[in-house]
C-alpha cells in the first residue's frame, strides 16, 4: 500500500478529530463561532443584530460536516488501523465495471471492480493511467476505508 496515501488518509482522520474536539468544546461552552467584534467596522452593526442567527447556522453546518467526516473517514480509519499496523491489506483481482478518465489533478480515481467471484467493490485509488470499463485491475486496499493502490493494470 502506498505509504504517502496512507499518511494523507490518517492526517485527515487526525485533523477531523482535532477540529471536532475544538468545535465541540465551543458548542458545549455555548461560545459563538463568529464574533461581531471581528467583523469589518462597516459590518459590525449588521453582525451584532444577526449574531445569534449566524451562530446557529454555523453550528448546524459544523455538526453536519463533522458527522460526514466521522462517517466517511474517522470510523472507517479507526477500524482499518489494525490492518495498517499489521500490513494486513485486502487485494482484489478483477475487472473494472466503469471508466475513470486520465487526469492531471491530484484526485483519486473512483472505480468499481468486480472480482472473479462476482463481488463488486467501489474503490478510490491514485493512478496516472486512464481506467476503462473491462480493464483488468489488481488493487491492494483497506477494507473499511475502500482506498487503495493500483498494483497491476492491463
Amino acid at each position: 500500500m502506498n505509504k504517502s496515501y496512507l499518511t494523507i488518509i490518517y492526517v485527515l482522520v487526525l485533523l477531523s478529530i482535532g477540529v471536532s474536539i475544538f468545535g465541540g468544546m465551543k458548542i458545549i461552552r455555548n461560545e459563538n463561532f463568529i464574533k461581531s467584534e471581528n467583523a469589518a467596522p462597516s459590518k459590525q452593526e449588521f453582525m451584532k443584530k444577526n449574531e445569534k442567527k449566524f451562530d446557529i447556522v454555523f453550528k448546524g453546518l459544523f455538526i453536519i460536516v463533522m458527522l460526514t467526516m466521522f462517517i466517511g473517514y474517522v470510523f472507517p480509519g479507526v477500524m482499518d488501523l489494525p490492518n495498517v499496523i499489521n500490513n494486513n491489506y485486502q487485494v482484489i483481482d478483477g475487472i473494472a465495471t466503469n471508466s475513470a478518465a486520465q487526469s492531471n489533478r491530484a484526485f483519486p480515481k473512483i472505480v468499481t471492480v468486480q472480482s472473479k467471484s462476482g463481488q463488486e467493490i467501489r474503490l478510490r485509488f491514485y493512478s496516472k493511467y486512464s481506467i476503462e470499463k473491462g480493464d483488468k485491475l489488481k488493487i491492494i486496499y483497506l477494507p473499511h476505508l475502500k482506498r487503495g493502490t493500483l498494483l497491476e493494470h492491463s
